[in-house]
């Protein structure tokens, strides 16, 4: 059989990651290493072409990798952006069409999908959109915004389009998609709720925790005013938040601004393991995201349902679809600081109701989990493409899950 030529287009640090996993480091989030064994294991003895959108700029040789990195991600917006998106893609073809790959796999939506993922196409390239984001969809904005990557989506030469969980797999077949090609993929169980006994209420001083990018529409500011109305409330929380990203100085200032900063630590960029230890100190996890945010599932909710940690979650779509109010979590109105204050409150002031999300904890867990692992995702579609066969798993397609 030929030698596989793998191009791998996401955003990240791939040669970072490579070389912390080698080191014998920590991973930074959830299954970060299981990522990079996964790719091996579909690499095997062949070359694998790494594309990261959004670091370097560099190229770097490891192994049987080439990666490149060049800050391909455009920085413009309206017209300009399209424009530039277009430049983008035509320097990431580029680099694909010199390392002449067997498959392609695009963890990018936007245009990276769109473009890039058409012209591989188009060139007899097999491509797996391989995703964790929600689609924005309903009404004429979201049908014009959808309506190129629905189109490439549903070209029978992708076989097989996978993506983070139900509710954006939903998404995706609400703006348009066959969901007969949709597979819903999870990252695998690394710790199990029955692991840590549930929680109880006994803390004077309760930490809540945040993990996540340092991002505005990810509802930090929400956040950090929810804790300045909670001190105004005498009740003396404090907030420890783990990530990075571009608004990471803005929250820093705007913590001083708000005369909370003696109460909130930003600890940066921290491993996944200290990163659960916090969760297991702290009273609540929050995840605060916007609407607006094309949010999936993150890790975060699935670590606190983990570590036995209630969440306290905004009404993002994705959130309400898979999660129920009282079980395990509470819900807010996104965007809203002062309904953030109420059920940070809420849950903090009963001890019996609080004993009660993080006995439910576990339920919430099971409710969210998916059968099919990201690395039979990548195995079940190469294999398909080589043998020109149907994916395996597409018998648990969005489609067949659901009876559609």
């Amino acid at each position: 059989m030929k030698k596989r030529r793998i191009l791998l287009v996401q955003y990240g640090d791939y040669a970072e990651a490579l070389k912390a996993r080698d080191e014998g480091r920590e991973e930074n989030y959830r299954a970060q290493f299981y990522s990079l064994d996964a790719v091996d294991e579909l690499v095997q003895d062949g070359e694998c072409c790494v594309i990261c959108l959004d670091a370097g700029p560099y190229e770097v040789l490891h192994g049987s990798y080439t990666v490149y990195a060049g800050h391909y991600e455009p920085q413009t917006h309206g017209r300009q952006y399209h424009k530039d998106a277009e430049i983008a893609a035509e320097r990431l073809f580029d680099v694909a069409k010199s390392f002449e790959p067997t498959h392609a796999i695009l963890r990018a939506p936007g245009w990276v999908l769109t473009r890039l993922g058409r012209k591989l196409v188009e060139h007899g390239v097999p491509v797996l959109p391989l995703l964790a984001d929600y689609f924005p969809h309903g009404g004429l904005k979201n049908w014009l915004r959808n309506k190129s990557v629905v189109s490439l989506l549903n070209d029978e030469r992708i076989v097989l389009c996978s993506n983070h969980n139900r509710p954006a797999c939903r998404s995706m077949k609400a703006a348009g998609i066959t969901p007969e090609k949709i597979v819903p993929w999870d990252w695998p169980a690394s710790h199990l709720p029955e692991d840590s006994p549930p929680k109880e209420l006994t803390h004077q001083h309760p930490v809540v925790f945040y993990a996540g990018m340092m991002l505005t529409e990810k509802g930090v500011p929400e956040l950090l005013h929810a804790v300045v109305l909670l001190h105004e409330r005498g009740i003396p929380v404090r907030a420890v938040l783990c990530g990075v990203g571009p608004d990471e100085k803005q929250f820093m200032d705007l913590a001083q601004e708000l005369g909370c900063a003696d109460s909130v630590d930003f600890l940066g960029q921290t491993a996944n393991s200290t990163v659960l230890q916090k969760m297991h100190e702290a009273q609540l996890v929050v995840v605060p995201s916007r609407h607006e945010y094309p949010e999936g599932l993150p890790s975060v909710i699935y670590e606190a349902f983990e570590t036995r940690t209630p969440a306290v979650l905004s009404d993002h779509p994705t959130f309400v679809e898979s999660l129920r109010d009282g079980e395990g979590c509470r819900f807010f109105t996104a965007g809203d600081e002062s309904s953030c204050a109420d059920c940070i409150q809420e849950s903090l002031q009963d001890a019996a109701a609080y004993a009660v999300l993080s006995e439910t904890t576990e339920a919430a867990w099971k409710r969210i989990r998916c059968p099919v692992a990201f690395r039979e995702v990548l195995l079940d579609w190469a294999n398909a493409v080589e043998h020109g066969t149907a994916p395996r798993l597409l018998e648990q397609s969005l489609a067949a899950e659901e009876g559609a």
